[in-house]
């Protein structure tokens, strides 16, 4: 079993993971994510989803706002909007992949 004192950040997915079968943070978890913080850990939220489904559960505890989003195409700090990296495919690209789809081409 890893020593916690060797990492510095710590990413969670939240789905099927973090999160209990109601899709909440359970009072144990955020007082597991909070003990993490007060041992000067980075902990943030990896997800599939949009960042704003992220926000409910970041204000539970003490985390900072950042989220790894969108499966990784998106990292933001959700408090402030800042984004530090942004490679989600752009409008056109997928409208067009949609539309090679229903061509079948």
């Amino acid at each position: 079993m890893p020593n916690i004192d060797q990492f510095k950040i710590i990413a969670m997915d939240m789905d099927g993971t973090v999160l209990n079968s109601e899709g909440e943070l359970d009072i144990e978890t955020v007082k597991s994510i909070n003990k993490l913080i007060s041992l000067k850990k980075e902990v943030f939220f990896a997800t599939g989803r949009m960042p704003e489904a992220a926000r409910k559960h970041l204000e539970r505890s003490n985390m900072s706002g950042f989220i790894i989003s969108n499966n990784g195409a998106l990292i933001i700090d959700i408090l402030d909007g800042k984004v530090i990296l942004d490679k989600r495919l752009n409008k056109e690209l997928v409208d067009y992949a949609i539309e090679l789809h229903e061509k079948k081409i």
